[in-house]
């Protein structure tokens, strides 16, 4: 039986170190290009999206800013990450 995929699936690290490197704002397709390649647009948004409730990240899953940023609590996730 063919396991489901889902966002739990995607790790979050690859997408906030990208986000936290030197350019400020990122395209969603640079962001989709740290992902899996087997990871389908809908679930990309769907990640997206919870990283931005969560508040790790800022920007529009929708596409119509197109663009994501990490704010400080992801830098925050990142470095308690890097203590483990």
């Amino acid at each position: 039986m063919l396991k489901t995929v889902q966002c739990k699936d995607i790790p979050t690290e690859p997408i906030l170190e990208l986000l936290a490197s030197k350019k400020k704002m990122w395209p969603i397709s640079k962001v989709q290009a740290v992902m899996p390649a087997w990871t389908p647009k809908n679930l990309v948004r769907a990640k997206l999206k919870t990283l931005v409730k969560n508040g790790l990240i800022d920007g529009c899953c929708c596409g119509c800013r197109g663009d994501f940023e990490i704010k400080d609590k992801g830098r925050l996730y990142l470095s308690t990450k890097e203590l483990i």
